[in-house]
């Protein structure tokens, strides 16, 4: 099978043109050629080197992730920097990458739904009319309780060891927004959609301050939650390609431990 079937599928699920304006020109095909046969392809977070490695020595030449290999503009490349081992591998072994991003995370049934979905949410529901870039939140209903006990259905549902919170935990919450990764730019959206509570990632000071002054609860989750959305993914390719062996690797995707 080629790549560019693959490729098709998932741009006609999640058109690359929904992605955020900082995505554009760093997903699809990032790396490698629509030509290439392939008939294993690994789905992953991200392209560390231990992904490639794994790809390396099970065959695979094609790796499927959810943030781009290559992020910033480059001008230069040295070939012993970690980044430029990292791409050397790639680059002798002919591994293509493919990156579905931000397209992913605003699409229907992508990565917010997803995380919505696994954790219980009613009447699940954008801001936006359309889906595009601006549809990032995800917005639910849970039974009414203390955000306490939701809470910890958080941390055994997304295998947190911690959360971290700014906002009165007693209070009584039925209703919840969520951005899988960094979504603290739309801190302000969830806290006018409606929502009792806000789930994200890497959560700046001064937000926290913002929730306790509006009688809002912020949660900041690992970025890392976005494996789930990575795994949803898998199992569709897997379900549609039957003829290609699927790999997925989860034991990187969190890069930081709790000392």
């Amino acid at each position: 099978m080629k790549i560019k079937q693959i490729y098709d599928y998932l741009t006609n699920l999640y058109p690359l043109d929904q992605a955020e304006s900082f995505d554009q020109g760093k997903i699809g095909l990032q790396f490698g050629s629509f030509d290439i046969d392939i008939d294993k392809v690994l789905c992953c977070l991200d392209a560390t080197n231990q992904a490639i490695d794994y790809a390396i020595e099970n065959g695979i030449k094609l790796i499927i992730t959810h943030h781009p290999f290559m992020f910033q503009p480059m001008i230069n490349l040295k070939y012993n920097s970690p980044f430029g081992k990292k791409l050397l591998k790639v680059l002798d072994n002919r591994i293509s990458i493919m990156t579905f991003h931000t397209n992913y995370d605003v699409g229907n049934d992508g990565m917010n739904d997803t995380l919505a979905n696994k954790l219980g949410f009613k009447n699940i529901r954008m801001l936006t009319e359309n889906v595009g870039p601006d549809s990032l939140i995800r917005v639910g209903n849970i039974e009414p309780q203390s955000a306490h006990i939701f809470l910890e259905t958080v941390k055994k549902i997304f295998n947190q060891k911690a959360l971290r919170v700014a906002g009165n935990i007693n209070k009584e919450i039925s209703t919840v927004a969520i951005v899988g990764g960094s979504g603290s730019s739309e801190f302000y959206n969830a806290l006018h959609s409606g929502a009792d509570i806000f789930i994200t990632g890497q959560v700046p000071h001064h937000l926290g301050i913002e929730a306790i002054d509006n009688d809002f609860i912020l949660v900041e989750v690992s970025h890392a939650v976005e494996f789930y959305g990575v795994e949803s993914l898998y199992k569709k390719l897997k379900k549609e390609f039957k003829d290609i062996e699927w790999f997925i690797k989860a034991d990187d995707a969190d890069p930081f431990e709790f000392f």
